[in-house]
């Protein structure tokens, strides 16, 4: 823990009032996935299939995330893209790294478009694959 912390301890990536990373209201409303769910991507289904609409293209094999889209996990994704919290990249990272799949080489990321990084001063996405990476202790790869 840095200084920088000590002084400023890291709030809520959520509601951004409680404690880091996430305080137990917002936690409460993190939703993992879980089945049934389709194979390949994790998606919610009525009943587990192999492959759903919403899959990713090929070449990827499968994917997965950490929490549905919703509650704390969307305002921290936001807070993450829009207000500047670079820090909750690692919070959602840890979370990442729980379901990440193991074989892979590398961490990689889709790299913000120029004028949008402009605007936001850093690129979010590379922000959570170099947290992600560290996590998983792989390399991060653009």
């Amino acid at each position: 823990m840095g200084l920088l912390e000590i002084v400023f301890p890291p709030r809520c990536a959520g509601c951004g009032d409680g404690p880091w990373p996430f305080c137990p209201p917002c936690r409460a409303t993190l939703v993992v996935p879980a089945p049934p769910w389709c194979r390949r991507c994790a998606r919610p289904l009525p009943a587990p299939r192999p492959t759903c609409r919403a899959c990713p293209p090929p070449p990827l094999a499968s994917a997965r995330w950490p929490f549905l889209y919703g509650g704390a996990a969307r305002s921290a994704i936001h807070r993450l893209k829009f207000s500047g919290w670079r820090r909750v990249a690692s919070a959602l990272a840890g979370a990442m790294a729980e379901v990440a799949g193991g074989g892979a080489d590398a961490v990689c990321w889709v790299p913000l478009a120029p004028a949008r990084r402009a605007r936001r001063g850093y690129d979010q996405a590379e922000a959570l694959a170099r947290a992600l990476a560290a996590e998983l202790g792989l390399p991060a790869v653009r």
